[in-house]
C-alpha cells in the first residue's frame, strides 16, 4: 500500500484511550492500478491474540466497534484494501487503553499563605506526578486574584511541574492545578492555596 496510514481513533492517530468498550479507527492513501472493491479491518492485542477477526466494511474510510478492552493493553488494527487483482495491508501504530486518572500533585511553593515579594516573579512549584499506565501528563495551572477562579490572570497547559509569573502587584492570589493524561484521564483541580504578595517586603521575604 502506497502512502496508506492507519491511524487509531476517529481524526488524527492516538496513542491513549480511556474508553474499555469501544474502539475506532480509520484510514486512507491505500492505491491500485486497479479501483479498489472494498476494506476490511481486524484488531490484534499487542500482547498477542486476535481481538475481532477480519471485517468487511464496504469502501468506507472508518471503522468502530463495541468491545471488551484490557486496561494496560495496546491495541492493533490492521486494514486490507481489495481490488480485482488481490488485496494489500497496513496496520495502525496502537493505542493503549489507560482507564486511570494520574495522583494528584501537591502544591509546593508559594506555601500556602505565605508571603512573597512579587517582583521579578513568582515561582509556583508542585509535585511532578507519573501516569499509573506510563501515558504523558500535561497540568493546567491556573493563577487568580478570588478563590472562585472565575476569570483566572492566568490560565495555562504546561508539561513541567512549575513556571515563574511576571511581576505581580500587591494583593491576595490564589491557584490550582488539574493534572491530565493523554487519554483524558483528569485529577483535579488541586486548590486551596493562596499567598500574599507584599511588593515592601524585600526579595525573598516569606
Amino acid at each position: 500500500p502506497i502512502n496508506a496510514l492507519v491511524n487509531d481513533g476517529p481524526g488524527s492517530d492516538i496513542d491513549y484511550q480511556s474508553s474499555t468498550t469501544f474502539l475506532q479507527a480509520n484510514w486512507g492513501g491505500f492505491t491500485s492500478s486497479n479501483p479498489i472493491t472494498s476494506y476490511s479491518w481486524s484488531v490484534d492485542k499487542l500482547s498477542g491474540g486476535t481481538l475481532l477477526p477480519w471485517t468487511g466494511v464496504g469502501l468506507n474510510l472508518s471503522a468502530s466497534a463495541q468491545l471488551t478492552l484490557t486496561p494496560g493493553e495496546t491495541y492493533i488494527v490492521k486494514v486490507k484494501a481489495f481490488d480485482t487483482s488481490g488485496s494489500s495491508e497496513k496496520e495502525s501504530d496502537g493505542v493503549m487503553v489507560d482507564n486511570e486518572a494520574p495522583p494528584p500533585p501537591s502544591l509546593v511553593s508559594p506555601a500556602d499563605g505565605g508571603s512573597v515579594s512579587g517582583s521579578p516573579g513568582v515561582t509556583l512549584d508542585w509535585t511532578e506526578v507519573a501516569d499509573p499506565q506510563g501515558s504523558p501528563v500535561t497540568y493546567r495551572l491556573q493563577l487568580s486574584g478570588d478563590d472562585t477562579f472565575a476569570s483566572p490572570l492566568l490560565d495555562v497547559d504546561l508539561d513541567t511541574h512549575q513556571l515563574a509569573t511576571g511581576s505581580l502587584p500587591s494583593g491576595t492570589y490564589y491557584w490550582r492545578v488539574t493534572v491530565q493524561d493523554l487519554a483524558g484521564n483528569t485529577q483535579g483541580p488541586i486548590s486551596g492555596a493562596s499567598f500574599v504578595v507584599d511588593t515592601a517586603a524585600p526579595v525573598g521575604a516569606l
